[in-house]
């Protein structure tokens, strides 16, 4: 079985090239990386073209949290793992490790083959958002000032959050129009099969429309390829694992001032990330513990 990962890489490219060298222990990967054109990155990408199975994609355009720039960058990634013929396609970030080895992923991908691994809930999702259950995402427009991350010591969060419940309370005719569709969310990060990307893809060519509702949201990385994917004409027959993205990921706490990020992981972690049979498992950060990165690094890198 043949594997594409997509990585969405802004900084950390040390550790973006440990996670590149556990990918590419199977023999049958291929690495697609998208490169925020922000990012100081030649010393890497020249690394990177001594690969024959890594794909850099830099100098193309800026990423920047809350826009839409996440989507086209998703879009891209998948474009170019589809016509490399992988069969199946994991969307993964800088910040994301293996913890299992890949060649347990194929196997596992080939047995059980559902299309789709995603955790996703139809909109409008309780406790998500201020007043609308995470459409105020959509139906209000962001200017691009207001789309920015922040920490939980800064004030635009606060803004933000204002800003949705003031906003969800105006005459419907007031907001952004919607395409009169079933909007879904879920986790940014993915494993889809060849096929159903390739329908998500003719789906977005058919409907230009979509991408336009997306152009002044907010976050919708969490909205755009999950609203998408449930699409009748994309879904078809297939049987979507909707509940498990195979990533181990703790947002029941937090060590981190970024506002709206799930905990870095620790050596502490190593555990219940264990336990949970994961594929993946995100955030780390070798800045802050070396020791988890390394354990899981050599874990799945080691050659029988």
């Amino acid at each position: 079985m043949k594997l594409g990962f997509a990585i969405i890489a802004h900084n950390n490219f040390g550790q973006v090239s440990q996670l590149i060298n556990q990918l590419l222990v199977y023999k049958k990967s291929h690495v697609y990386i998208f490169i925020d054109v922000k990012s100081d990155a030649t010393e890497f990408v020249a690394q990177m073209a001594k690969h024959s199975r890594v794909t850099c994609i830099a100098d193309t355009f800026s990423l920047n949290w809350g826009d839409a720039s996440l989507n086209n960058a998703t879009e891209v990634l998948l474009q170019a793992a589809i016509d490399d013929d992988n069969d199946y396609i994991s969307l993964l970030s800088g910040a994301d490790l293996c913890v299992r080895p890949v060649a347990e992923l194929a196997v596992f991908l080939r047995d059980d083959d559902r299309g789709l691994y995603c955790s996703i809930r139809k909109m409008p999702v309780a406790g998500i958002g201020h007043g609308m259950g995470g459409l105020e995402r959509l139906v209000l427009r962001y200017p691009s000032w207001m789309r920015r991350k922040g920490t939980r010591r800064e004030v635009m969060p606060y803004i933000r959050a204002l800003y949705q419940i003031v906003g969800s309370r105006l005459p419907r005719r007031m907001m952004k129009q919607i395409p009169h569709i079933d909007f879904y969310f879920g986790s940014q990060w993915f494993t889809v099969s060849k096929d159903v990307g390739q329908r998500a893809l003719t789906y977005l060519a058919a409907h230009p429309e979509f991408r336009e509702v997306f152009r002044t949201s907010l976050a919708s990385d969490e909205i755009y390829f999950q609203t998408i994917f449930m699409q009748p004409e994309v879904r078809e027959c297939e049987a979507y694992c909707v509940s498990d993205n195979l990533r181990y990921i703790d947002w029941t706490s937090t060590n981190t001032q970024e506002a709206g990020s799930p905990r870095l992981l620790t050596e502490d972690d190593i555990p219940a990330i264990e336990q949970s049979r994961m594929f993946f498992a995100r955030k780390f950060n070798a800045a802050v513990d070396a020791t988890v990165v390394d354990y899981f690094v050599d874990k799945t890198t080691k050659r029988s």
